[in-house]
C-alpha cells in the first residue's frame, strides 16, 4: 500500500498511528483558547493531551485524565520528560467525575465513550461539567467492516475452527456505537447541540508479527482469557492464519501497516 506522507505518531511501544487529521479535528472541534481549562477524558499515554495543553497556554489549566493506574503512571512520567508544569494528571472515572458544575471550557475524549457503562451517564457527566455552550470532542470506532486493524483477529480466530469469544459490538464494548447514527442520537439526548458526526481514516502501523499479536490480541478481558486457554496447536493455528490475513498490508520493513475508521 502507499506510504502516508505524514510522519506517524508512536502511541506505545512497537505501534504508531498515521491520524493527524483526526487529532487536528479533535484540537479544533473543542474550540478553546489561551485561559482555558479543558479535560482530556480516557487519555491513555497522554500524547494527545501535551497537544491539548498547548492550545491553552498561556494561563490554561489543562487536565489528563484516565482510570487505570499503568496509564496514569505512564502519563506522569511523559509530562515529567516533557517539563510542562501546567498539565495536571488525574485518575478520574467518566462515569462519576469529580469536578464542579461548569467548570471546564472544552471536552476531549480519543476512543473511550464507547467503553463507559452505560454512556448515556458519560455524555451526561460531560455535559454537567462543561461551561454553558462550550464543546465536547470524541472519537469513537466506526463500524467494524471498517476496522480491519482489529477485526482480522476475529476472522483469524473463526477461520481456525473457533469461536470469537466477544463481541466486538455489544454494551461497552469497541463498537457499541460504531452504527450509523448512534452517537449522534446519544449526544443530542443528552442535550448537546450543533451535534457534528464524520468519518476520517487513519492507519496503525506495527514494526512486526509479535508487535501486532501482543497490541491487537492480547488485549486484557475475554480475548486475552481466551488465548489463555487455548491449546498450542489450536494458538499456532490462530497465528498462522493471521500472518496470512495480514499480508496484504505487510511494509517491507517487516512490519505492517493496517487501515480503519473513526
Amino acid at each position: 500500500m502507499n506510504q502516508p506522507s505524514q510522519q506517524p505518531t508512536e502511541v506505545e511501544p512497537g505501534r504508531s498511528l498515521y491520524a493527524h487529521d483526526l487529532e487536528r479535528r479533535l484540537l479544533d472541534g473543542i474550540a478553546v483558547g489561551p485561559g482555558d481549562t479543558v479535560l482530556e477524558l480516557a487519555a491513555g499515554f497522554g500524547a494527545l493531551c501535551l497537544r491539548l495543553a498547548g492550545r491553552v497556554r498561556p494561563g490554561g489549566r489543562t487536565i489528563c485524565s484516565d482510570i487505570r493506574p499503568e496509564r496514569i503512571a505512564a502519563m506522569e512520567d511523559l509530562i515529567r520528560r516533557d517539563g510542562a508544569e501546567d498539565i495536571e494528571v488525574r485518575t478520574l472515572d467518566m462515569l462519576r467525575l469529580d469536578l464542579a458544575n461548569s467548570s471546564v471550557d472544552g471536552i476531549l475524549c480519543r476512543w473511550g465513550l464507547m467503553f463507559a457503562l452505560p454512556p448515556e451517564r458519560a455524555v451526561s457527566e460531560a455535559i454537567r461539567v462543561l461551561r454553558p455552550r462550550r464543546r465536547l470532542a470524541v472519537a469513537v470506532w466506526a463500524e467494524p467492516a471498517l476496522n480491519p486493524w482489529i477485526t482480522l483477529v476475529d476472522a483469524a480466530i473463526q477461520d481456525a475452527g473457533l469461536q470469537v469469544p466477544d463481541d466486538r459490538r455489544g454494551p461497552g464494548r469497541m463498537f457499541s456505537l460504531g452504527a450509523p447514527g448512534k452517537l449522534t442520537s446519544l449526544l443530542r439526548a443528552a442535550g448537546f447541540e450543533d451535534v457534528t458526526v464524520d468519518g476520517v481514516d487513519l492507519t496503525w502501523e506495527y514494526r512486526s508479527f509479535e508487535a501486532y499479536w501482543e497490541e491487537e490480541v492480547l488485549i486484557p478481558g475475554p480475548f486475552e482469557a481466551f488465548f489463555d486457554s487455548l491449546q498450542q496447536v489450536q494458538l499456532g493455528a490462530v497465528r498462522d492464519r493471521l500472518r496470512s490475513l495480514l499480508g496484504p498490508y505487510a511494509l517491507e520493513t517487516g512490519g505492517y501497516r493496517v487501515p480503519g475508521v473513526t
